[in-house]
């Protein structure tokens, strides 16, 4: 394993010094960059070693304590897992012992080796770690093109981070200096025209919610996640279903519990100790579509309690599972007569649709090149600005310029 170093320097100084991301993607559209080709992992290897978030704050808390990290979080999606983190401290800085506990991090994020075959992992250090995650902020690494969603999953990557005790004063400089740019960088070009989040794009492809079903039927969101928000929002915002029809299920919301009562703009919420309480199932029997926006490798509820619920054939059920696990048990299993279920694979086929869409409009070329271009500038001078010794919070100020 190699640390890659900007281009006639030894690397980037103040806070970027020292940024390390080791992680692993699937591919996205094409706005990825021609060199990152061979980058990403295939499917079955993703899901080999993609962990639940209670999995990965255990491990990010466990990588804390044990002195690996001085501060880190996990970017945690359907497309990627990534953590960005700072190695800890040592005076003087010794090349070699850095490698080596870079090494060690990687092996607990995706097991000793042999990692599995067509798992793509990368390993990037300072302005280049840097510029990698700007683009995927600004979802230029994403299946949905300009995807919105992924900012939202970085800060909510951070705060799960800090509730652990793993990040502090860098990780949070670092995600608030990518936030100001890639809103600016959605301002000052085509690329905020472009833009849609993948939750958005996922449920545009469910024939069942278009028209009038959306606006009439009653809706369950069970998760406290961001995803969980994106719902909130495309349901009210693009399928025009009032408040009073959105009932939200949650056990906890991750620090962004206004963020979430926005979303759901005066609808029902409905918190629980357990997603397996009797309420869930309760609030699922009353609705019309319901939406596991989780990320967790237990299952909710099971099929078959699903068919003593109510008589589905006269009234059907639409179930949208965002959760890569399942939150449906085991996925070969069939669906009860009236319930139509629309898996985490099923939403990712939905939103290639939407994506190739978006690539053949006349403007989406334009304004690809456009946001590269604009980020490749900014990066720079983001970069060149983070000159505070190490474990400043520059970025938060040096993002802007």
């Amino acid at each position: 394993m190699t640390f890659g170093t900007r281009a006639g320097g030894s690397g980037p100084t103040g806070a970027l010094e020292g940024l390390l991301m080791i992680g692993a993607a699937l591919a996205p559209c094409e706005a990825a960059e021609p060199a990152a080709a061979g980058s990403f992992s295939s499917p079955d290897a993703f899901r080999r070693v993609k962990q639940s978030r209670k999995a990965l704050v255990a491990l990010l808390a466990s990588l804390h304590a044990d002195g690996e990290l001085a501060e880190a979080f996990v970017w945690d999606t359907c497309q990627r897992v990534e953590l960005y983190g700072w190695l800890a401290d040592r005076r003087p800085p010794d090349r070699s012992a850095r490698e080596e506990a870079a090494a060690r991090v990687r092996e607990r994020l995706f097991g000793p080796p042999p990692e599995p075959p067509g798992l793509a992992v990368r390993v990037l250090e300072g302005a280049a770690a840097w510029r990698h995650l700007l683009r995927t902020a600004a979802g230029l690494e994403s299946r949905v093109p300009g995807d919105k969603d992924v900012l939202a999953q970085l800060e909510t990557a951070r705060r799960i981070a800090e509730s652990a005790g793993a990040a502090g004063a860098r990780s949070a400089a670092l995600v608030a200096g990518a936030g100001r740019l890639v809103e600016r960088l959605r301002a000052e070009t085509g690329w905020g025209r472009v833009s849609e989040g993948y939750v958005a794009a996922a449920l545009a492809g469910i024939p069942p919610l278009r028209g009038r079903p959306a606006a009439d039927g009653r809706h369950v969101v069970v998760g406290g996640s961001t995803t969980s928000r994106s719902v909130l929002e495309a349901l009210r915002e693009r399928f025009g279903t009032p408040a009073g029809r959105l009932t939200l299920v949650h056990r906890g919301h991750h620090g962004r519990m206004r963020l979430l009562r926005e979303a759901l703009a005066g609808g029902r919420r409905l918190r629980v100790p357990a997603y397996g309480d009797p309420a869930v199932l309760g609030a699922i029997a009353d609705a019309d579509f319901v939406y596991f926006g989780l990320d967790q490798s237990e299952p909710v509820v099971a099929l078959d309690r699903l068919a003593g619920l109510r008589d589905h054939a006269a009234r059907p059920l639409v179930v949208v599972d965002f959760n890569t696990f399942g939150s449906l048990g085991a996925p070969g299993e069939a669906a009860p007569r009236g319930v139509e279920v629309w898996r985490a694979a099923d939403l990712e086929e939905a939103a290639a649709v939407h994506a190739a869409a978006v690539r053949g409009r006349p403007e989406f070329r334009a304004a690809l090149i456009a946001a590269g271009e604009w980020l490749d500038a900014r990066a720079g001078e983001a970069d060149e600005a983070a000159g505070a010794p190490s474990g400043a919070p520059v970025l938060a100020e040096a993002a802007p310029c």
